[in-house]
């Protein structure tokens, strides 16, 4: 009997064991399975990140492309922008070219003795636009003290006031 007490003692150490290794298979699949998953949602958050990082790739050359265009452009503005200031100055001295050329006509016309005719011995008679006003052939004083009268506006244009 003792050699089934032995037995019995094997027996139950057996059944004891067997249930373990059944918990530990029970377990292992267990594990293998969420292992599987794991590795599955692992692989699809590694693809997930390949695709954010190309797509992050593609738009860090968009953008580098965008900020060169706006380079571009900005330069294009600066430049304009010198070339603007360039015609406004040559439009300033332009205008002040015409402004001296119109106080010159000015001159011409109304200050400057302008030939009204002819006298009786052929030679061209100077005036200041009106007829029988001006010098025909008399010399000025000898000191040259006397001033003749300006035409009305000369001092205007001329800035002498």
């Amino acid at each position: 009997m003792e050699h089934c007490k032995t037995c019995i003692e094997k027996n139950e150490s057996y059944k004891e064991l067997k249930k373990r290794t059944d918990n530990m298979s029970s377990d292992f699949k267990q594990t293998k399975e969420s292992y599987e998953k794991l590795s599955k949602t692992i692989n699809q958050y590694r693809d997930a990140s390949r695709e954010s990082e190309a797509t992050i790739s593609l738009l860090k050359e968009t953008v580098m492309d965008k900020q060169m265009a706006r380079n571009i452009h900005i330069d294009t503005i600066a430049k304009l922008k010198q070339d603007l200031e360039k015609a406004r100055i040559e439009m300033e001295r332009v205008g002040k070219n015409l402004i001296s050329y119109s106080t010159a006509s000015f001159v011409l016309d109304h200050i400057l003795p302008k030939p009204t005719g002819k006298d009786e011995f052929g030679e061209e008679v100077y005036g200041y636009g009106n007829k029988g006003l001006g010098y025909h052939r008399v010399p000025p004083p000898i000191k040259e003290s006397y001033s003749r009268k300006r035409p009305k506006g000369v001092e205007k244009a001329l800035n002498l006031k």
